[in-house]
């Protein structure tokens, strides 16, 4: 009771069980957490899926924040890093959400999306995301390049 945050990430994709988190999340008030954060490729969201979460924080008075794992900022790179993405569909779900709920991103630097590294805070940034809301990292295959952390949850 009373903590300030609650990130879900499910250890893949969050709202693969829409309907438990649904039920979750109605279970819960501003006693038990401030803010939810939920970290997600986005894949699975949707207009229908974003009403009816903005209903949830609107009744529990939860405020919540999406982190969206994006890989890549072109189709190539991107689903040659998420196989069976699709950058189009993604691209479309993350301008979505931005309607709802304020938009993080996080772009992890792979072997797939490395020659993307310099045009990722210019592309977010023209789909309306501050540079204070993008986190560059690499992954533990990649080699040290730079690395970007303008912003942390």
């Amino acid at each position: 009771n009373n903590l300030e945050t609650l990130c879900l990430d499910g250890s893949g994709e969050i709202f693969l069980l829409f309907d438990k988190l649904l039920n979750f999340l109605a279970s819960l008030s501003i006693r038990d957490f401030k803010q939810i954060v939920f970290i997600t490729n986005a894949s699975l969201l949707n207009k229908n899926r974003l009403e009816k979460l903005c209903i949830l924080s609107k009744k529990t008075g939860i405020n919540y924040l999406f982190n969206l794992s994006i890989d890549g900022i072109t189709k190539e790179t991107y689903e040659a890093t998420r196989i069976s993405g699709n950058f189009e569909k993604t691209i479309e779900n993350l301008l979505l959400t931005q309607q709802y709920f304020p938009v993080l991103v996080t772009f992890t630097l792979k072997p797939t999306n490395i020659k993307d590294k310099d045009g990722i805070i210019p592309f977010f940034n023209s789909l309306g995301i501050g540079e204070e809301s993008i986190l560059i990292g690499r992954d533990l295959f990649t080699p040290d390049y730079v690395q970007y952390t303008k912003h942390t949850c």
